[in-house]
C-alpha cells in the first residue's frame, strides 16, 4: 500500500464548500484512495466557507464505518477554516454516541 494521497477540496469546490453532492463526490474519491493508500489527506487550503452538510457528506460515513480512532489515523483533515472545527467536533460526537 502506498503512503499517502492528498485531495485538495478547493479543486472541487473553489472557495465555498456547501453542496452535499460535491461532498459525496469527494467521499467516493476518499473511498477509492483508502484502498490504495495508508493515509488520505483532505486539504481545505483556500476554502473560505464550509457548511455542515458538506462535511457530513464528505466524511461522516467514514467516521461511522471506521470509528473515530481509525478515521483519525487514516484520514487527515488539514487547513480547515477555524470555525469549522466546531462542526467537525459535533459530527465526531454524534457518531461516537451512535456507536454505543
Amino acid at each position: 500500500m502506498k503512503d499517502k494521497f492528498t485531495i485538495k477540496v478547493y479543486d472541487f469546490t473553489k472557495e465555498i464548500a456547501v453542496e452535499s453532492a460535491i461532498g459525496e463526490e469527494i467521499n467516493k474519491k476518499i473511498s477509492k484512495c483508502l484502498k490504495e493508500y495508508n493515509t488520505v489527506i483532505l486539504d481545505f487550503i483556500n476554502v473560505k466557507i464550509v457548511l455542515t452538510a458538506f462535511i457530513k457528506a464528505t466524511i461522516k460515513s467514514f467516521i461511522d464505518e471506521l470509528g473515530q480512532k481509525v478515521f483519525s489515523e487514516r484520514i487527515k483533515i488539514i487547513n480547515l477554516p477555524t470555525y469549522s472545527n466546531d462542526i467537525l467536533e459535533k459530527i465526531f460526537n454524534v457518531s461516537v454516541k451512535k456507536s454505543y
